[in-house]
């Protein structure tokens, strides 16, 4: 028996210039070789269980397309068309979910793939099959699933905020960049971990017991036939979305999340619970995590939090805890991770006062950027829409994300890219002077529609949305904002004696503020001296 990780297939992209992984199963206690186009590179020796890992020897990127053969004494397995780049984990949920098809930028993508076989040869995905538990139907699937180039018909189901992401590291590194995709919608970060690790914490055996009150005795049987109805509602809501897409576009225009929203109703949302269900805890790391998690990576993007922030509570300790596992099974202890921050969003059914949680996601992620070697935040508080928790901009995410990727993983000069942060306010009278830090000695405003890609112009002239001010009793009010030199001076007629001040703090709120590198301002709510 001779077996590797599912990740390992014809088309991947291992990682260059680093120690790579190659891991499987063979029969236990014998040797493990493996070939570089017929040079034996490595040799390894699997365990009692039959489990082995060999470490290739680092290899510089060459042009070359590449074979590898792994052998024991009595089997080969022979992988073609390899190439060594930069490969990155690709995780989270919905938003890093979004296909590149059903993206704003779907045409402008395909088009420049369809015109440019380098590029479509040299980004390639391995999109992990969602298995939440084990069947013949998901075994077959993910043995089957390989490695794609983006002229694979199947390249349209790729992230699309990846996509963008990897465009701009080929164009700007010129080698082939891979993305290992593994992305559930509604997910939360406590379906990457095992059982183990979450019940190991408070904060993770909470959501363990919460999820056994919702199954409530459940068989699998009852939950595959709960399962089945729900399914029915998802086709009826599909059916009659694409029916309102089609009947908009021929009138010439196009319908937005919110405008969807009033003419079907709101998306069938959640699931029935089950323990087959992707989003009981643990629920994707046996057979979807464990698949790919001895690949060799050099930077995890993580964009995720929706589904968490209800138990906003619980979420700093358990993303510590998945930035601590997702290290730990890599064998690389100081990983890079970049958190893709939360957007805006706002449910119009939603009651005035209403407070989900994504201010203070928000905020964890920024905590744990500062409070953890090699992790980072990436704001994107100037993006999302209201009534639509899937905004379909994600260029501007994707190359946001490239960007930072470019300039802090990899220090190449030329990318400002660090995020504006409130660094002071001070209080002269009853207006309020704001310095920055990381402001690139200037400031820019979005002047575009929300949902369209940011359009940036001087902030001097400019209407500066997003700042708000409260006295003593913390009622903040929307504040009026205008540049002065590098500071940016706030006043509001409903605040007298201003005692706090507040940029983006709300799940739902316009932001446009950037600093002169065009990198948005990071929410912030502090006092004000």
């Amino acid at each position: 028996m001779l077996r590797l990780d599912p990740v390992y297939t014809d088309h991947m992209i291992l990682q260059r210039d680093k120690e790579v992984r190659i891991a499987g199963l063979s029969a236990p206690d014998i040797e493990v070789k493996i070939y570089l186009d017929d040079e034996n590179v490595c040799l390894t020796r699997a365990n009692d269980k039959g489990i082995f890992k060999a470490f290739m020897p680092a290899h510089s990127f060459d042009h070359e397309r590449h074979s590898l053969k792994i052998a024991n004494d009595n089997e080969e397995i022979v992988l073609n068309d390899i190439y060594f780049g930069e490969v990155f984990l690709a995780n989270g949920q919905s938003n890093m979910e979004l296909e590149l098809g059903n993206s704003a930028q779907a045409d402008e993508a395909f088009e420049l793939i369809n015109e440019d076989s380098s590029l479509a040869d040299n980004i390639r995905f391995y999109n992990v099959i969602k298995a939440p538990y084990d069947s013949p139907e998901f075994d077959k699937a993910i043995s089957e699933n390989k490695w794609i180039t983006m002229d694979d018909a199947d390249a349209t189901h790729s992230s699309a905020v990846a996509f963008f992401a990897a465009l701009k590291i080929y164009e700007e590194l010129n080698v082939p960049v891979g993305v290992v995709n593994m992305v559930k919608g509604g997910s939360s970060v406590t379906v990457w971990m095992d059982l183990e690790t979450l019940a190991a914490s408070p904060d993770g055996q909470y959501y363990i017991d919460e999820y056994d009150k919702l199954v409530n005795g459940k068989t699998n049987e009852e939950y595959f036939e709960e399962l089945e109805e729900y399914n029915k509602e998802l086709d009826d809501y599909y059916a009659r979305e694409k029916e309102a897409r089609d009947n908009a576009l021929a009138e010439g225009r196009e319908l937005s999340g919110s405008e969807l929203n009033d003419l079907i109703g709101p998306y069938p949302w959640p699931e029935p619970a089950g323990y087959c269900s992707p989003y009981r805890p643990a629920a994707l790391n046996e057979y979807m995590f464990k698949n790919v998690i001895n690949y060799t990576f050099n930077c995890v993007w993580y964009y995720q939090g929706e589904e968490d922030a209800l138990r906003h509570k619980h979420y700093k300790p358990l993303l510590t805890k998945y930035i601590s596992y997702i290290r730990k099974y890599n064998d690389s202890k100081d990983l890079p991770v970049i958190l893709l921050q939360l957007p805006v969003w706002a449910d119009k059914c939603w009651e005035e006062g209403h407070e989900e949680g994504w201010t203070e996601i928000r905020k964890i992620q920024a905590e744990l950027a500062d409070e953890l070697d090699n992790v980072h935040v990436i704001p994107l508080i100037d993006l999302g829409e209201f009534d639509n928790i899937h905004p379909v901009d994600k260029k501007t995410p994707g190359t946001r994300l490239a960007n930072y990727t470019l300039g802090e993983i990899y220090k190449l000069e030329g990318y400002d890219v660090l995020p504006m942060k409130i660094a002071f306010a001070n209080k002269e009278g009853r207006v309020v002077s704001v310095g920055f830090d990381n402001s690139y000695s200037g400031f820019l405003a979005n002047v575009s529609e929300e949902g369209a890609e940011p359009k940036l112009v001087s902030a001097i002239d400019a209407d500066i949305k997003g700042f708000k001010l409260a006295g003593e009793d913390m009622a903040f009010y929307d504040a009026d904002a205008f540049v002065q030199g590098g500071n940016i001076i706030l006043s509001s007629d409903k605040v007298l004696e201003p005692c706090f001040i507040s940029y983006g703090w709300a799940n739902y709120i316009t932001c446009n503020l950037y600093n002169k590198a065009g990198i948005p301002l990071m929410p912030y709510c502090g006092k004000v001296h």
